[in-house]
């Protein structure tokens, strides 16, 4: 006689919706409620993320050849995360769980659900906070990078550059003609002369580890009238595709030019996400009006202030994941982010070895963000 699955009494629920959609959990949550839910079934998972180039002067003679007119294409980049696996467990004695209790008719039922809440506080953590992505070895776990990794950590390259030159050099950059970049320094770095911090360019490639910054993507596509440097670089200089930017303070101006940075790239990020101490900051503004509203997340609701941006209203949302002195403010377009889930959050049954009983919740993930460029990270400091 065939088995089926609908027939079958022990299948092991998904508890996802439950480590995600519990009260307490999504008032501490931001991420794992705006970012969608899907599968990935590689322990690097990959997408293919592609850009628009800039636009650029484009007229032809009434007979032109087609030929003329084709170059080579961009390649489709691939963006990948490798997968992090998350569990917590509780046990209780055979003696505690028989006893009676006020308000509380099955003690492991009701640590379990205290575990849920915790694995997803960890999991609102590592999209929040994990600044780069980690291949699992004999030392190490696998680790997911978070926003701040596609916000910067993948796509940012040191460079230097040399006084009366107009190339710079940064070793296996990865970038592309026509490429939008920010440029800033790192702890003790000077830029080189003519280029300015948090300044928007665009690049011309040399070599796979030499391109040229232009003030026009028309002028970058082209290959011509690229910056001379009037004095040469030193300590820690970077490049980055990202939409980063940097401010001595975080204010109305410093996150409008953000956000400009995140429209340049074709983004419209919809939320703010900050530590409670820059939040209590934005009840000083007055040049954009903020709004409060009711949204509604899950069965939750909340009420969450909008600000009327140069570039669009935006959600200023606290996050319970950020220390208060955190200073990254990070800009996100949420359609483009994702939980990947590779393997299900599921609660398993301890053997009994003792007097006690006990469980553990286990599963797997990482974060898709399909399009790093429509959001950005500012950086106090």
């Amino acid at each position: 006689m065939a088995s089926l699955t609908y027939e079958t009494k022990t299948m092991k629920p998904d508890v996802y919706e439950l480590v995600t959609n519990i009260t307490a959990a999504i008032k501490y949550a931001v991420l794992t409620q705006y970012f969608s839910r899907g599968e990935c079934t590689g322990v690097y998972h990959q997408w293919p993320s592609d850009t628009l180039r800039t636009g650029k002067k484009n007229t032809l003679h009434e007979i032109t050849e087609w030929k003329d007119l084709v170059k080579k294409t961009r390649d489709r980049r691939m963006l990948g995360n490798y997968i992090q696996e998350i569990g917590d467990g509780a046990t209780v004695s055979n003696r505690l769980q028989k006893a009676l209790k006020y308000g509380v008719k099955d003690e492991i039922g009701y640590q379990i659900d205290l575990t849920m809440q915790a694995v997803g506080r960890d999991l609102e953590w590592a999209l929040t906070l994990n600044q780069t992505t980690q291949e699992e070895t004999a030392t190490n776990c696998s680790e997911m990078g978070g926003m701040p990794y596609f916000l910067g950590g993948y796509c940012t390259k040191a460079f230097t550059a040399n006084s009366g030159e107009t190339i710079i050099t940064a070793t296996a950059h990865n970038f592309d003609t026509g490429d939008q970049v920010t440029v800033y320094t790192g702890a003790g770095g000077t830029l080189p002369g003519g280029i300015a911090q948090n300044g928007i360019y665009w690049i011309s490639v040399v070599t796979d580890n030499t391109m040229r910054i232009h003030n026009d993507p028309g002028d970058a596509w082209q290959g011509i009238n690229p910056i001379t440097f009037s004095s040469t670089s030193v300590g820690t200089v970077n490049i980055t595709t990202a939409n980063v930017q940097i401010e001595s303070e975080f204010n109305e101006n410093a996150l409008n030019n953000l956000l400009e940075k995140c429209f340049l790239q074709g983004g419209n990020p919809d939320i703010i996400v900050m530590s409670t101490a820059n939040k209590a900051k934005t009840s000083t503004w007055t040049a954009g009006s903020l709004k409060n509203r009711d949204m509604t997340t899950k069965k939750l609701v909340m009420k969450v202030d909008f600000y009327e941006s140069d570039y669009g209203d935006v959600a200023l949302i606290p996050s319970r994941t950020y220390a208060k002195d955190n200073t990254s403010i990070m800009a996100i377009e949420t359609q483009f982010g994702r939980v990947a889930v590779y393997d299900p959050f599921h609660v398993e049954d301890l053997p009994v070895t003792g007097n006690y009983k006990g469980k553990v919740i286990d599963g797997t993930a990482t974060l898709e963000f399909r399009a790093p460029k429509s959001s950005g990270m500012l950086k106090i400091g």
